[in-house]
């Protein structure tokens, strides 16, 4: 499933060439700079001491977390007291493509709804403190046929679940949209959740990638994460666009640095996807 996510991804980007402008204006209610946050997405498992350990040498103070079905009440009990003691927050992941139709909303409920189950179990500051959802409804086959109206649909699903539950709800989305023709949705998007992770995955063109996403955030004062992938998708670094794998922490870290002074009246956070490569190229 990961390799097809990735075989789409790539064969929709393109380094668009567009130039990115000043939002300095309007934009005195968002949070300084200095309160940026770094956080990590965590698929296959649930880390350790060891790995909280890494994460916090690293300045990374947020997981956000796939808690697997087969995952028992004392081991999601006890992961959440160890990060809180690790100081980590933590944020449950999920998501389906398929999760952009009116019919798939109890699906989403039901994350809330663990959610919640889970928050029984500990104390109030160990507590999950919200939910990202990584739909990504082009990676249908009928994407090209009713994008507009998925999108629409994605939105319209966090919103009933806004009126339902006061939890904060982020979702993923790629960079693209606005390129797509789906600029009118992915504001009315936006303004539904309470902040954008933006899959910002082309290598050396995140600055003009973002400029619509971040506009939309200051405008509805939303928190914008631009994300990282790290798994490798190609033979060199020639051939990846896609990922920093063979370019290193160094290049990521100078790619953020690079991005918060192009946009710097707005607070970016940065995300890393994921933790097993993270460690790989931790290691390396």
């Amino acid at each position: 499933m990961e390799e097809k996510i990735i075989a789409i991804l790539i064969a929709l980007l393109c380094p668009f060439a567009v130039g990115t402008q000043s939002i300095s204006e309007g934009l005195t209610n968002m949070e300084s700079n200095s309160f940026e946050k770094t956080g990590i997405f965590s698929w296959n498992y649930l880390p350790g001491k060891e790995d909280a350990a890494l994460l916090t040498d690293h300045e990374i103070t947020e997981v956000y977390q796939y808690f697997r079905s087969s995952y028992t009440d004392e081991e999601v009990a006890d992961y959440l007291t160890m990060m809180k003691g690790s100081g980590i927050d933590v944020y449950i992941l999920d998501g389906e493509p398929e999760w952009c139709s009116r019919d798939n909303r109890d699906d989403m409920r039901k994350v809330l709804e663990r959610m919640d189950h889970y928050n029984t179990l500990v104390s109030e500051e160990a507590a999950i403190k919200g939910v990202v959802f990584d739909v990504e409804p082009y990676l249908l086959n009928n994407w090209k046929d009713d994008g507009d109206q998925k999108i629409r649909w994605l939105r319209k699903n966090i919103e009933a679940l806004k009126e339902e539950n006061d939890a904060t709800i982020y979702v993923c989305i790629p960079y693209f949209y606005d390129s797509h023709g789906y600029s009118e949705q992915l504001e009315k998007l936006v303004n539904a959740c309470d902040g954008i992770f933006v899959m910002n995955y082309y290598r050396d063109q995140e600055i003009p990638h973002i400029e619509t996403e971040t506009g939309f955030a200051a405008m509805y004062n939303k928190r914008f994460v631009n994300l990282y992938e790290l798994k490798s998708h190609g033979d060199n670094a020639a051939e990846d666009k896609v990922s920093y794998y063979y370019e290193g922490l160094d290049k990521v870290r100078k790619s953020i640095e690079s991005i918060r002074s192009a946009y710097p009246d707005i607070r970016i956070d940065m995300g890393y996807h994921d933790i097993k490569y993270f460690k790989e190229l931790i290691n390396q």
